[in-house]
């Protein structure tokens, strides 16, 4: 809803014209006629509109941000780091000019095409898998054994570290 009430008053008043009636640009200083309609109600809707989104931006941020502190003192960092990233981009659309407003759309887009949980899904399988895999990963699995000359081992033979060749016997 904050997006489209930006929306409206980006597209009513912009780079110091208004829209008229006619659906045709005009320069602030032109009062309008019978065609173009009245600048001075199209500035009020505007400002109606505007006023509306910073309103309706801001409960959300604070919603989004409560929401994210009861998450947190619950230990459910999840769920409390999402609600944290929905206030932010509540707060950088509604106090983030036409940039946080083509954020908010892009935002907006990303989540209601289901985008936002594939990618998610996605990139949640490759941390899992380099999460697992061994080298990179020593706790994961059994630990490499290394016989050579450069590996520092325990006293059961795993290796737990590497010399640099010039400390190599």
């Amino acid at each position: 809803m904050t997006l489209a009430l930006e929306t409206g008053e980006y597209s009513l008043v912009r780079n110091g014209k208004w829209l008229g009636d006619n659906l045709h640009y005009y320069r602030e200083g032109w009062p309008g006629n019978q065609y173009a309609g009245s600048r001075n109600f199209t500035f009020r809707t505007s400002h109606t509109f505007g006023v509306g989104a910073y309103a309706l931006g801001s409960i959300t941020a604070v919603a989004n941000g409560y929401e994210a502190g009861q998450q947190f003192s619950n230990a459910d960092y999840l769920a409390g780091g999402t609600a944290f990233g929905h206030s932010a981009i509540a707060l950088g659309t509604t106090f983030g000019g036409l940039p946080g407003l083509a954020i908010g759309l892009a935002y907006l887009a990303f989540e209601g095409t289901g985008a936002r949980p594939a990618l998610s899904d996605w990139l949640g399988e490759k941390m899992t898998a380099f999460s697992e895999y061994k080298p990179h990963n020593p706790y994961v699995g059994d630990l490499p054994l290394d016989d050579s000359r450069g590996a520092v081992s325990n006293n059961r033979g795993a290796a737990v570290g590497w010399l640099p060749k010039s400390r190599r016997r």
